[in-house]
């Protein structure tokens, strides 16, 4: 499958940079008799509180058929945005997600937008050109979670490597960042460590929130226990 090679890739790059090594891991088995749906896995290393890679076959017949989700969440006390690279199959098109998800609010920090998002305007503009594509649009409630700066797009599996190169330019930037932290000054709500642990907290529950349609389907092939562990490793933030 086209998409899982491009996911692996991503997962790859960062866990070279970041030193990441399994600690976790779900799999996810049907209550049926049908084949495995998928599995998930927590990976920790060096600077990241962690990242959680999940790898889903939903085989109900219904769109999307696949997907490949990797979010890779930076420290719960750190202005350095995390990372979400999400690929999935629609019939003979590919989909992906790429972003790098705010630590403060966008609207009252615009130094804050300046450093972290502005150069992301090149990669952003290059991957609108593409021919063939169309929207991808999250759920609203899902969509508040993430920047203007998201890419969602789905089109011709013939894209998936154009679309895998704007992935590499958000994580070449997203590396960029962590080298030199986020230096600007940003509101002093935001600035306070106990505030901004607890507004990630809050974020990663909202980016999957209990009535997304996704974790809906694992639910009924795999039962709540299964799907209900899945989706922590990406609700959770680590415990050190």
């Amino acid at each position: 499958m086209i998409t899982a090679s491009m996911s692996a890739a991503a997962v790859e790059r960062v866990s070279a940079k970041f030193g990441l090594q399994p600690r976790e891991r779900v799999d996810l088995l049907p209550i049926d008799t049908g084949e495995p749906v998928g599995e998930g896995m927590v990976l920790v290393g060096l600077d990241l509180d962690k990242a959680v890679v999940a790898d889903l076959e939903f085989g109900d017949g219904q769109q999307p058929s696949c997907a490949q989700l990797f979010y890779a969440f930076s420290r719960p006390n750190s202005l350095t945005p995390h990372l979400a690279v999400e690929w999935s199959v629609y019939n003979d098109e590919v989909a992906m997600h790429v972003d790098l998800l705010p630590r403060v609010d966008l609207s009252v920090n615009s130094d804050y937008v300046d450093e972290v998002y502005t150069a992301l305007n090149s990669a952003l503009d290059e991957v609108r050109s593409l021919p063939d594509l169309v929207p991808d649009p999250l759920p609203p409630r899902r969509a508040v979670g993430f920047s203007p700066w998201l890419v969602a797009v789905r089109g011709p599996a013939s894209l998936a490597s154009a679309l895998a190169n704007t992935v590499d330019q958000y994580i070449d930037h997203w590396f960029a960042l962590f080298s030199g932290g986020v230096s600007v000054s940003v509101d002093p709500i935001s600035t306070d460590p106990s505030r901004l642990v607890q507004r990630d907290r809050f974020h990663r529950v909202a980016l999957f929130p209990d009535d997304d349609p996704q974790w809906a389907r694992i639910t009924r092939r795999c039962g709540l226990d299964r799907a209900a562990e899945l989706r922590s490793f990406f609700r959770t933030q680590e415990s050190r």
